[in-house]
């Protein structure tokens, strides 16, 4: 596992990350393992970890699993740097 997101439509959405890593391999480090993962001719995965309805439950399921994975496990999670910097904000104080 090397990212962690939140979608409606789990195909669409592979797809949509597939071809933006087509399209700019090095554009953030998503694609990056993406395209890597491509060039070894095999095909990313995705799987479900948890299903949410309404608006604020699947942020806070994937603020989780991110944390989760990426902090608590110590899991190489590309976006868990999205994480820590969300959370700096979030407590930033003027």
């Amino acid at each position: 596992m090397f990212y962690i997101g939140r979608t409606e439509d789990m195909a669409s959405r592979l797809i949509q990350h597939v071809c933006e890593a087509k399209r700019n391999p090095t554009g953030n480090p998503k694609s990056v393992v993406i395209d890597r993962i491509l060039k070894r001719g095999l095909y990313p995965l995705m799987e479900e970890l948890e299903t949410c309805t309404g608006y604020s439950a699947p942020m806070y399921a994937e603020r989780f699993w991110v944390r989760q994975y990426g902090v608590v496990l110590n899991h190489p999670v590309v976006n868990r740097k999205f994480f820590f910097e969300k959370l700096a904000i979030k407590n930033c104080t003027k």
